[in-house]
């Protein structure tokens, strides 16, 4: 909605970042007695520009919305109600990088990224061990 002081910060400058530890998804830092913010605790961070997939098929009527209403069904009837403007926005991801032990982070171009297999991450953990 364009009522949220981000939505109003990214029509300014649409770049933003999300950062994540591996403790998000799963349990390897605190069974390790490793704090989230430790570098052993892997953490990526992916930048880029966020921009709206409203009058794409992404959006409205598409996967976005599908993922949004079935995670927060309430919002079904939040989404009629004028004057909000909801609407689906994406980061287009530009850079990835990682840190996963001392001396500084990995970047990762877009494209390998997105080439990654995601079903790997546990393999990608047990060598952290």
């Amino acid at each position: 909605s364009p009522l949220d002081t981000s939505m109003q910060d990214y029509q300014k400058d649409p770049r933003a970042s999300l950062a994540l530890t591996a403790q998000q998804d799963s349990d390897h830092c605190s069974n390790k007695q490793l704090d989230p913010e430790d570098p052993r605790c892997a953490r990526v961070t992916v930048s880029g520009n966020v921009i709206s997939i409203n009058a794409t098929s992404e959006g409205w009527n598409g996967p976005a919305q599908a993922a949004l209403f079935s995670r927060h069904p309430i919002m079904k009837e939040w989404a009629g109600n004028q004057g909000h403007e909801f609407g689906f926005f994406k980061l287009n991801v530009s850079e990835v990088w990682i840190v996963d032990f001392f001396g500084g982070a990995a970047v990762i171009s877009a494209h390998d990224y997105f080439a990654a297999d995601p079903s790997k991450v546990d393999q990608y953990l047990a060598k952290l061990s």
